[in-house]
């Protein structure tokens, strides 16, 4: 997942840089830099995401959020799995 599908997803959710951070468990500075693709996503972080994505889809009561967010957080998934593995992507 690159810096600027984090920052489409948190637009998409209607979430500020702060509120995301937050639901993320991380300080303000570290969820920017993040954004900005200063940090690298971990495994957690795109984890977290999912959790997010579920929050908020019924906070809005909108469950088309989840749906498309799953499927594009399972492919990021698959995507840290295979760096880690050192395989190329497919």
């Amino acid at each position: 997942m690159n810096n600027v599908a984090l920052k489409d997803l948190r637009q998409k959710w209607g979430l500020s840089q702060a509120a995301m951070a937050e639901r993320m468990g991380l300080h303000r500075r570290w969820y920017i830099s993040l954004e900005q693709g200063q940090r690298e996503l971990q495994r957690w972080h795109v984890l977290s995401l999912e959790r997010i994505s579920i929050d908020v889809a019924i906070e809005q009561q909108n469950p088309d959020l989840i749906v498309g967010t799953l499927k594009f957080i399972l492919e990021h998934l698959k995507e840290l799995d295979r760096e880690r593995e050192g395989t190329p992507k497919s």
